[in-house]
């Protein structure tokens, strides 16, 4: 009966997220209902991602900190559009009044690792194995600590925003 239930579940798909999102806060006191929901709600969290994953592949711009935003909504799916972008703006705002166009490339580098690295703070760990708040962008820019993959996708973010071509 479980395994049919979780089934007729996934097959209704994403529009039933906040419901069984709903009830999951609900049944954090019955263990044997709340694993069922997890196990529900990663699968549709899983599957809405993938959809917009897609979605973003197939678009025009392929806006890194859009693909960076959904990847995070994923583990932390209260977490809305416009505080992730507040978050990014923050650190844009603080790189624009420090890096201008007549400067070369070499110097718009420069100073964009010095404020990554010593006045932001960010930091790469070197621990194995990440932990979720390690790697999700998220979690990186309010702890300042992240994997090298985490923190290259903040930096590439930022420096693509000063017109300074770095890529992954």
């Amino acid at each position: 009966v479980r395994i049919h239930a979780k089934e007729t579940l996934c097959e209704y798909g994403c529009s039933i997220l906040p419901d069984i999102e709903q009830l999951e806060e609900e049944a954090i006191l019955h263990p044997e209902y709340h694993e069922n929901l997890v196990e529900v709600l990663n699968h549709l969290r899983l599957g809405k991602l993938k959809f917009e994953l897609q979605q973003w592949l197939n678009s025009r711009t392929k806006d890194l900190k859009e693909a960076v935003y959904l990847i995070d909504t994923y583990q932390f799916p209260e977490f809305s559009k416009e505080d992730f972008d507040d978050k990014i703006s923050s650190l844009q705002h603080r790189c624009w009044l420090r890096i201008n166009h007549r400067q070369t490339s070499f110097e718009r580098v420069k100073i964009l690792n010095e404020l990554f690295f010593e006045e932001f703070d960010f930091y790469c760990i070197e621990r194995l194995p990440y932990t979720p708040f390690d790697i999700y962008v998220n979690s990186v820019m309010d702890t300042k600590e992240g994997s090298s993959f985490s923190l290259g996708l903040i930096y590439s973010i930022l420096a693509q925003s000063m017109d300074i071509p770095i890529y992954g």
